[in-house]
């Protein structure tokens, strides 16, 4: 404990030294506004703003705003002055004579309102719709347009939308080609993602995100944790005046019902808000394993099939309010309910052969599973604004608890071959629960128009129990016997963080430097085994970002940061599924912490007609975690191990342009190489790799009410040092028509056109070769109907919903 002590005093050192310098008289005499999408009302970051003499070219100053979309011009001499404001997919804005004098020293602009970029075309105006990209200081900004092709879908599948991000079958999302990636909402955890991020992202609707923030290399007023980087998901947020809000529902096929409400009513100091959305869903899986067995085995070979049927309903409530008691003080409350029941099933088949190919048995496993979920939470949050430029005290709490119960009766059948007459049962109980509380500070201050300080803690408590149980019995009557496969597993994770950053801008020239501190205590017990294994260790990350404008619509960047990945609590525990009997995954307690080192430069140009990103990126990783396969009594067993270093380097390249009125094109495209460097049981390991991903888009406007989307996906194939992982591409649909004088939107869409998502491996051991093809969902139809109320009539046209649609459920605080 006495290195969290140390954290936390020289945090509130630097806290009261900061404050006591910074809020001494400053030169505050300029210029401040906020920026904000003349539709939607929303906060615009990242805008461009110049400051010039009026009637002049000379240009003073340039800043760009802030998230809250706040920018500020201070130390500013008497005069008169005009400001070019621009967005990228916006007009450019020009404010002309503004005047300071000692009768007013500070001229607040309030809120300025940005036009979204239009085209003409013959009795019909639209907006330019595509992901737009924004690079700020440590992070590249996709806002997130009307996408078609997600309408009714998962955040899982509007991700699949981002450049250098890519998603498997299994809903688990990956950057850059790494699955080291943290995923956060509102710049803040999700204990819900933290323990099972595949299936909570495709829980949530895609229509709830305003944008993407992607940060290959965060800064260290980030967690630390996911050494790829972190997608930072932003929420649309409502505070109109009065009752307003939107109702949604949908069907699909496999079955797949939706429905949802959203209601929020502001009115004087206090605006509340409710949230109801209940689902219904399936969808269908099947696959296949062939697996050659060498030397020592009782068999040759093994042919495996699995099908699988997942469904179920859930409903998640959130009911809360934002307390607004002066201009500079601000407290939110807010708690959430989360309850889901599936009914799953999956069947699998095992037929074993001799070395002449002859049958020599048929084995039929049948699990029916039932799950439950239930998740319950409460967050308060508290905010302080000392001058109303961005210096501000935020503290916030959140807890929440939740809990997975699920419950197999597996029959497993001899169809064939020497037990034909037997069979048995197996009794599976998994149960996992998890509590956390969460406690930050932050403290932000620009304490002039070209310098930020940013200070802050945070302690994250995390405790989590597995219970992981399978009794067997011979027949229904016949007593029972506990498998060694299970056990209790109880994992404390407390994260202790102190983080300091500096952001200053000279001319065109700007940069950020950074420095955070955590005390990671991580203990593992394993209750039936009495064994123990406790990790306390302090690290130091320290982070650089280098911008430069090259103009108004031209950046370059170079950044380094230094990351850690934790192994996940599923990486550590014994067993956690025990459908598939003769291919288990094993987690290893001991596992420890991947280390990276993050090196990037990038670049950024854009116009009215699009927009080119590029980068060239270099990550050095020590620990590498890989999973390998090996034999134990006939069955393939995968475990993780600490086995190598990686160098791994790549360029990432994405254009989006306006081709025509009608057409708007996007193409992403990703290339890394990867050198791995490992040791397992007296082994060297070295394996050399090249992949790539791309993604194509096309949108075209028929008038500005009916649009089509076409996106196109490929993965290249990926090797490890037992195997590959084959290519993969999709190609997905989506048509959509604004109805009822743009109240009301129909969307409709195909996702997976060619039923082409599937995962192909193969394994090269020394007493077996495997390979193996699954599909986990297969091509599904969506269509979605969505009703906006007391909406005004520009923010409709957008397209947009505008509203946050009950995410702070799963917020955990950041």
């Amino acid at each position: 404990m006495k290195h969290i002590s140390r954290v936390i005093s020289t945090l509130l050192m630097l806290f009261l030294l900061t404050t006591s310098i910074y809020s001494q008289p400053q030169n505050r005499r300029g210029i401040q506004g906020q920026i904000v999408d003349s539709k939607s009302g929303l906060q615009l970051s990242q805008a461009n703003i110049l400051l010039y003499e009026s009637n002049s070219t000379n240009q003073l100053k340039g800043t760009a705003s802030d998230n809250e979309g706040s920018f500020y011009f201070y130390g500013i001499d008497d005069g008169n002055y005009d400001l070019r404001i621009r967005v990228l997919g916006f007009e450019v804005k020009v404010i002309e004579d503004v005047t300071i004098s000692t009768s007013s020293p500070v001229i607040n602009l309030g809120e300025i309102s940005m036009v979204p970029s239009t085209l003409d075309m013959p009795d019909v105006e639209y907006q330019v719709e595509g992901n737009e990209v924004m690079l700020s200081a440590d992070r590249k900004v996709y806002r997130l347009s009307k996408n078609i092709a997600d309408a009714g879908g998962s955040v899982a599948d509007a991700l699949e939308e981002i450049p250098s991000v890519s998603v498997d079958i299994e809903g688990n999302v990956s950057l850059r080609g790494s699955e080291n990636v943290r995923i956060l909402i509102d710049g803040k955890p999700s204990s819900r993602i933290g323990m099972n991020a595949a299936e909570a992202l495709q829980q949530l609707p895609a229509e709830m995100i305003e944008q993407v923030e992607v940060m290959t290399n965060p800064s260290a007023k980030y967690d630390a944790q996911g050494d790829a980087g972190i997608i930072n998901l932003v929420l649309k947020k409502q505070r109109k005046k009065g009752l307003n809000g939107s109702t949604s529902a949908n069907v699909g096929y496999p079955a797949r019902y939706g429905v949802g409400i959203n209601l929020n009513y502001r009115v004087g100091k206090f605006n509340l808000f409710f949230d109801d959305n209940a689902r219904v869903r399936s969808h269908t899986g099947e696959g296949e394993t062939r697996q050659t067995f060498y030397d020592g085995n009782p068999y040759a070979s093994l042919n495996q099939t699995q099908d699988r049927d997942r469904g179920g309903w859930g409903n998640r409530v959130r009911v809360g309010f934002e307390y607004l008691p002066s201009d500079i003080n601000s407290i939110t409350f807010s708690v959430f309910n989360d309850y889901g029941e599936d009914e799953n099933e999956a069947e699998v088949n095992y037929r074993y052969f001799d070395a002449a190919g002859n049958l020599q048995s048929h084995v039929r496993r049948f699990d029916p599973e039932n799950e439950t979920e239930r998740w319950n939470g409460a967050d308060i949050g508290y905010t302080h604004h000392f001058n109303g430029d961005g210096h501000d005290l935020t503290v916030d709490y959140k807890y929440e608890t939740g809990q997975e119960d699920e419950l197999s009766e597996i029959r497993e059948t001899w169809l064939y071959g020497g037990g034909a007459d037997n069979g048995l049962i197996q009794n599976v109980t998994n149960l996992e629960g998890e509590t956390t509380n969460l406690f930050q500070i932050d403290y932000v201050n620009p304490y002039s128009e070209d310098k930020k300080l940013e200070i802050g803690a945070k302690s994250n408590l995390r405790n989590l129990e597995h219970d992981y149980t399978v009794v067997e019995y011979d027949s229904v009557d016949a007593p029972g016997s506990t498998l060694d496969v299970g056990n209790v597993l109880l994992y404390d994770e407390y994260i202790h963080a102190a983080y300091l950053t500096f952001a200053n801008r000279v001319g065109m020239f700007s940069y950020q430097l950074g420095v955070r501190s955590e005390y990671s205590d991580i203990t593992t017990t394993f209750e039936n085994t009495n064994d123990t294994y406790s990790r306390q260790y302090l690290d130091f990350f320290p982070s650089a970002h280098f911008t430069y404008d090259l103009s108004v619509v031209n950046s370059i960047q170079l950044s380094y940061t230094r990351r850690l990945d934790r192994p996940h609590f599923w990486h550590l525990i014994p067993f956690w599924n025990y459908t598939d009997s003769r291919n288990i995954r094993r987690g290893n307690p001991k596992l420890d912490p991947e280390y990276t080192d993050s090196y990037e430069i990038s670049h950024l140009i854009h116009s009215d007609e699009g927009s080119i990103s590029s980068g060239i990126y270099y990550r050095q990783t020590d620990g590498v975690i890989e999973w390998v396969e090996s034999i134990e009594d006939s069955i393939i067993v995968r475990q993780p191990y600490n086995l190598a270093t990686r160098d791994a380097y790549g360029f990432e390249w994405v254009v989006a342009r306006n081709m025509t009125k009608w057409l708007n094109l996007q193409l992403d495209f990703n290339l890394y190489r990867a050198l791995t460097d490992g040791n397992f049981q007296g082994q060297d390991f070295e394996t050399k790799y090249t992949n790539w991903f791309s993604r194509f888009n096309s949108r075209i406007s028929f008038d500005r009410r009916t649009q089509l989307q076409t996106r196109f996906f490929y993965r290249g194939p990926h090797k490890s040092f037992q195997g590959e992982r084959k290519a993969m591409y999709s190609v997905d649909l989506g048509l959509s028509r604004s109805l009822w004088d743009n109240q009301a939107t129909l969307a409709l869409n195909v996702r997976d056109l060619l039923d082409s998502r599937r995962r192909e491996m193969e394994t090269f051991a020394e007493d077996f070769y495997s390979y193996s093809k699954f599909s986990y969902r297969g091509r599904q139809i969506t269509l979605q109907f969505t009703w906006r109320f007391n909406q005004d009539k520009k923010k409709r046209m957008n397209g947009g919903n505008g509203d946050g649609m009950g995410m702070d459920d799963f917020i955990e605080g950041e």
